[in-house]
């Protein structure tokens, strides 16, 4: 300091010490006296030891406090609520959704009326020619105005008017549920386990349809 300029003077930081400071504690920027200047540094190690035994008084707690469970739950809280979101909002989809019924014209549908004339059983004629059906054999058959097709053991057999076999063919495709004529196609059509089959009353020759394959 230049001798021509006054000396600021500071009193003690301690509010008990009416005394001047002589130095500048440079830990926590306070003023003391040289009696509280040398005191100090024991009264803050003191401190210090009582904010540690704190520190590890924490420390032993969080590692006995179990906070698993807890992270648990706020994580199926929050799925909860994730899940409560995506259901509002498919509702609110589905209520802006307005589907109108099919219309149907009743003139596209008819139906034959049931005859109403009853079958008197006495005016059936005899039994002509009976058909046997061996073992392995399948009861499904159907004609149309030239012919009948049906299957006999392992077989199948078409026949004319007078139940004379006409041509037959061997059927490995197994089990037969139903067989049937079809007039757009001009053939019989045999409805097998998993697969469709046509059948031409010509040379027998037998194509099979390809069918789209039901999800599981």
């Amino acid at each position: 300091m230049n001798s021509g300029q006054d000396e600021t003077l500071f009193l003690c930081t301690v509010s008990e010490c009416n005394s001047e400071s002589c130095a500048l504690c440079r830990c926590c920027e306070e003023n003391y006296c040289l009696q509280y200047l040398i005191e100090q540094p024991g009264s803050r190690k003191r401190v210090l030891n009582c904010l540690n035994d704190e520190i590890n008084k924490l420390d032993q707690q969080i590692k006995i406090l179990n906070i698993q469970p807890i992270i648990e739950s706020y994580r199926r809280k929050s799925i909860i609520n994730d899940v409560r979101i995506e259901i509002d909002y498919v509702k609110e989809i589905y209520d802006q959704v307005h589907i109108d019924p099919l219309p149907i014209d009743d003139n596209l549908i008819s139906t034959n009326k049931p005859n109403s004339v009853k079958l008197n059983p006495s005016s059936l004629s005899i039994i002509d020619i009976a058909i046997n059906h061996p073992q392995g054999s399948y009861g499904a058959s159907a004609g149309n105005e030239k012919f009948l097709l049906l299957h006999v053991t392992r077989n199948l057999i078409l026949m004319d008017q007078r139940m004379n076999t006409i041509q037959q063919i061997e059927w490995p495709y197994g089990a037969i549920s139903s067989i049937c004529w079809s007039s757009t196609k001009k053939r019989f059509v045999v409805i097998g386990k998993s697969n469709i089959y046509l059948v031409d009353d010509q040379n027998m020759s037998i194509e099979s349809l390809r069918m789209i394959e039901k999800r599981k």
